[in-house]
């Protein structure tokens, strides 16, 4: 929240009549600071604490900037004195006696106005004080960092007294004093120190994570393993240069294939499979010829141009040296970050649902795997074939895709197979070793139960490709959009100076 300093225009006749009101305006020291904030000021400094002086003929108002708010060490802060002459003298001269404890006094400055430093602070003298002429005198000090203040959340606080006297009286009434608070934390140093270790966590993340995301999986093989049927991919030798060269016998033109590539494309089949089921067979797809990593976050798609620019701008943010402004225009930034990171966040989303969708689907064809095997090889409904009950099926529902590959693997009569399934490192791997003994594994069993395995195995591979790209976009969310999250927290809770 930022305080506006209010500018008096009065005409000197009606300055006198105005006074009174202006004690009460919200820049007035001892009310705009409890308003503001009433915890920064404890209650014995709150009573020295006054927004007029009035010492023998000449009046003060105290108008202090932005009371009541934090402000950053190193900085200045100000102080306003409107001077009046209201005595019945037509001229005064009024004295400053300044002193702090800590801040630094940087200067007094005014028409008229001339300041020494003195042993305990700074003495100014005012001359020329003409009734129905106010005085403005500005007040500067630089803020200095000190032991933590009680009753002050760990700022220290900069104290300025400010006594006014009338020059040349001698009585006490003739002089009055105010004590001015400002509290100061160092926002730019803590600011960096927080960035800092931001930087030092995530700033290599962010590159393993987009380097991840755009780099195939070598051991994939860009085609299903096992076929879902709702599409399948084929090569297919087509001319990437053609030329046209006259006939003259002819009289036409007639076009030749100078130069051929070789394509891969991804034909629909007719599946008889739910909608649902081929959309993600189908979906997945596209990852499969990708051999898992989705395209869209090339550096030539927007996608991946946006999460490459922002993740670039995002680790020169955290590289910046310390400097005093280091808090300024850090939330704008990151808003701006955040919006451009709109479509990359939505298509994480919709790789994740798709993802999601995918491992409800391998689990109920696992499921259903798993029963046709058993009702295949089980005589009697309650008695297995060695006298031990079949396992129920639907208390063993799969927990992941791993899982679901071990359940499978555990499906045929193939040990040697079940334990290199159990020994795999990833889902994919276990995947390779079924294919590699599938077929003789189980030719032993019923068609219907080879089927069902299948395509199991298909729903698992889909899940799985899907759950990998959808990783992906996890560590880019982790990573980019956790740090500049990260960034936002630190600037909330170090950036709390006004000045």
């Amino acid at each position: 929240m930022q305080l506006q300093i209010r500018k008096l225009h009065l005409a000197p006749s009606a300055l006198l009549g105005r006074l009174a009101m202006l004690a009460i305006l919200p820049l007035a020291l001892s009310q705009s600071a409890a308003a503001v904030s009433p915890e920064l000021k404890p209650e014995e400094e709150a009573r020295n604490t006054k927004s007029e002086l009035s010492a023998g003929g000449v009046h003060a108002l105290v108008e202090v900037a932005e009371p009541g708010l934090t402000f950053s060490v190193g900085g200045s802060a100000f102080v306003t004195l409107r001077l009046a002459n209201r005595s019945k003298a037509k001229s005064l001269a009024a004295e400053l006696h300044l002193e702090s404890d800590l801040a630094e006094l940087a200067g007094v400055t005014g028409k008229s106005v001339k300041s020494v430093k003195s042993d305990t602070g700074m003495r100014a003298s005012i001359k020329g004080l003409r009734k129905g002429k106010p005085r403005k005198v500005l007040i500067e000090v630089k803020l200095r960092a000190g032991d933590e203040a009680s009753g002050y959340e760990g700022k220290s606080i900069n104290r300025l007294k400010i006594a006014l006297k009338q020059a040349g009286a001698k009585d006490d009434a003739a002089t009055d004093q105010t004590v001015v608070v400002w509290p100061a934390a160092d926002c730019a140093a803590d600011f960096f120190n927080g960035i800092t270790a931001i930087r030092d966590r995530n700033s290599k993340a962010i590159s393993t994570a987009l380097k991840a995301a755009r780099t195939r999986d070598k051991k994939r093989p860009g085609r299903w393993l096992f076929q879902p049927g709702v599409s399948k991919t084929v090569k297919r030798r087509v001319c990437a240069r053609w030329v046209k060269n006259w006939k003259p016998f002819q009289g036409r033109y007639e076009r030749t294939c100078t130069r051929y590539k070789t394509v891969r494309r991804t034909i629909s089949t007719r599946s008889g499979l739910p909608k649902s089921e081929a959309a993600i067979y189908r979906f997945a797809g596209r990852f499969v010829s990708s051999r898992a990593i989705d395209r869209q976050l090339s550096v030539k798609q927007n996608e991946g141009w946006v999460s490459q620019r922002v993740a670039t701008d995002l680790r020169g943010y955290l590289k910046q040296a310390k400097h005093p402004a280091i808090c300024t225009g850090t939330p704008q930034m990151m808003d701006y970050f955040s919006t451009k990171m709109d479509a990359v966040r939505k298509r994480g989303k919709k790789i994740s649902d798709r993802a999601d969708e995918a491992l409800a689907m391998a689990a109920e064809k696992t499921r259903t795997a798993r029963e046709i095997a058993a009702a295949k090889t089980t005589t009697d409904p309650e008695t297995d074939t060695d006298g031990s009950k079949p396992a129920r099926v639907e208390d063993a529902t799969p927990a992941g895709l791993t899982e679901m590959t071990h359940q499978i693997a555990a499906l045929t009569n193939d040990s040697e197979m079940a334990a290199s399934v159990q020994a795999a490192d990833t889902v994919f791997d276990a995947l390779k070793v079924i294919q590699k003994s599938l077929k003789s594994a189980t030719k032993e069993m019923d068609a219907a139960a080879r089927k069902a395995i299948r395509m199991a195995l298909s729903a698992i591979e889909a899940a799985d490709y899907l759950n990998v790209v959808s990783g992906h976009y996890k560590a880019l969310d982790e990573t980019i959009l956790g740090s500049m999250s990260s960034i936002q927290k630190a600037h909330q809770t170090s950036c709390v100076c006004s000045g």
